[in-house]
């Protein structure tokens, strides 16, 4: 045993050595075998602690525990001019779909012009997110996801959720009007946070129905 363990962790040195470009990434799955001459590496997007399992048959479950932690989400970035749509599979970020929007801005001008101006602008605000509604709709038709984050202007992402087809109006898990100016490095580590302060809690009450399910009175 120790021999085939020792020959392993060499086979496992030589993927590393022989593959610098493709396990460069924050995390990686190694899985060695010297009895079959096997050895292969997985990136993973996401930083994962150091674990060594040792066993006769590939150990699985950090895998499947790290896809139910980084379950499929959208985030959607919009204001009056246009909309970016970021699908996030197992915390990687897909390239945006984008919505124009086009809405005209509020005016201070008083008077019946004001109030014709007003109503096409709302008018166009409700257009423009049934249009980001549908594509959202077509988007989870081709890839699944379980939660949609809103960040950007609070008037829009206010009118958006509102206007989300049934389908998804439950997936709508946190919205925060943000400057969306400041970039999308800032833009994704917001929608995160959010994400993963939605996942705890409901951890924590599906936790709470466990317990009052199978514990009650004791």
């Amino acid at each position: 045993e120790l021999l085939h363990f020792d020959e392993s962790i060499k086979l496992v040195r030589q993927l590393i050595e022989e593959n610098p470009g493709k396990l460069d990434s924050k995390g990686v799955c190694l899985f060695a075998c010297w009895a079959l001459d096997f050895a292969e590496g997985y990136p993973l997007p996401v930083e994962v602690p150091t674990m060594l399992h040792i066993g006769p048959a590939p150990y699985l479950r950090p895998l499947a525990e790290l896809q139910d932690e980084h379950e499929n989400f959208v985030v959607v970035a919009a204001d009056n001019r246009s909309t970016r749509i970021f699908l996030v599979t197992s915390a990687t970020v897909e390239e945006p779909e984008q919505v124009k929007g086009g809405v005209k801005n509020h005016v201070r001008k008083g008077g019946w012009s004001q109030q014709r101006y007003e109503r096409r602008r709302r008018n166009q605000l409700l257009h423009y997110a049934k249009e980001v509604g549908q594509v959202l709709l077509e988007m989870s038709q081709q890839e699944p996801f379980d939660r949609i984050v809103l960040l950007g202007a609070e008037g829009t992402i206010n009118e958006i959720e509102k206007e989300l087809p049934v389908q998804l109006a439950d997936k709508a898990i946190s919205k925060q009007a943000i400057d969306l100016g400041n970039g999308d490095a800032a833009l994704l580590d917001e929608a995160y946070r959010l994400y993963f302060e939605q996942e705890r809690e409901a951890e924590a009450q599906t936790w709470d129905r466990i317990r009052e399910a199978h514990f009650h009175g004791g």
